[in-house]
């Protein structure tokens, strides 16, 4: 699947609204009190958990709720009732899209829940960015409403001069490559290891193992692309790595290298150290076994039904 990655360098301008800025909702309703007839048969957007709310709340005939659970990155029960959202009435999608980056499959869904006259898309991460899918596949006969993080509501009129802005800021992103492997928990999954971690395609495992997180894996390093592979081992390649089982998750950000050999056919290892061997995808991880989110581990040692563990290695070239 292919992956873009909003670059450091362009971050800067997502803080400039696209936009008619309102300070909160009391704003807006004067605004759509004043010029009703403005909004009269136009497709209507809410990205974001509180501006979805608060305009369902106000009223208004949302066509596209695009959400996430959270606000300014925490769980959104904190800071308000969920219930219009949860209350919402339309087709439901589901993505799965990771904080600072788009993937393939978010502009897929965005392009199928703009055919409902009613939708909402739940992603599973984070959706900030999807102002960009949605301006991209959206008719001019819409408003776009997105929050602005402690500064308000941001209205945006669709029209082909914004397309192009938006089109041109999405030329900035890196194109990258994300590759899925599942596997399994294990009772002897203990994940302590101070310097790896590995998922692996055996079913065995013992307490001697205590690097690797996951068994039975429908991949070793030996089944990846060979994009994937290419790209992993050019220079200036980054890798971030998305450790996911049931509803926890965890983060891992390393490096690639032009080494790496990428041949084992039933192992794959992350390292802290620059160690490389044929069981190597990544080095210079921020984190090795011992340092995963310990909710995974423990929900992967579980003595029930095994857990599955989905691991999601996303690389690209700065």
């Amino acid at each position: 699947m292919n992956v873009f990655i909003l670059p450091n360098s362009t971050r800067e301008k997502f803080k400039t609204p696209y936009g008619k800025l309102f300070k909160n909702i009391e704003e807006l309703r004067k605004f759509r009190t004043k010029f009703k007839a403005k909004f009269k048969n136009k497709f209507i957007i809410c990205i974001g958990d509180v501006v979805s709310n608060s305009m369902l709340g106000d009223g208004w005939d949302i066509n596209l709720c695009v959400y996430d659970n959270k606000t300014l990155r925490k769980d959104i029960s904190e800071y308000l009732n969920k219930k219009n959202l949860e209350n919402f009435k339309g087709e439901e999608f589901i993505v799965w899209n990771p904080a600072g980056m788009l993937t393939e499959d978010a502009f897929e869904i965005v392009k199928d829940a703009l055919n409902f006259k009613h939708s909402k898309i739940f992603v599973d991460g984070e959706e900030d960015l999807f102002v960009i899918p949605c301006v991209k596949f959206c008719s001019p006969n819409t408003f776009l409403f997105y929050g602005q993080p402690n500064e308000g509501i941001v209205m945006v009129e669709i029209n082909r001069v914004v397309q192009t802005n938006i089109e041109n800021l999405f030329g900035e992103f890196y194109a990258g490559i994300c590759e899925e492997v599942c596997a399994y928990g294990h009772e002897n999954v203990l994940s302590k290891h101070k310097m790896t971690f590995e998922v692996t395609k055996d079913a065995h495992l013992t307490k001697k193992g205590d690097c690797i997180i996951g068994v039975n894996a429908d991949k070793g390093l030996a089944d990846f692309s060979e994009k994937f592979k290419g790209l992993i081992k050019s220079a200036n390649s980054c890798v971030r790595i998305f450790v996911i089982c049931t509803q926890f998750r965890d983060e891992i950000n390393a490096k690639g290298n032009e080494n790496l050999i990428l041949t084992n056919e039933k192992d794959i290892v992350v390292r802290k150290s620059k160690f490389i061997d044929d069981r190597t995808i990544a080095i210079i991880a921020d984190k090795a076994a011992i340092d995963l989110n310990r909710e995974i581990v423990k929900t992967l040692a579980g003595e029930k039904e095994k857990a599955k563990l989905t691991l999601k290695f996303v690389v690209w070239n700065e």
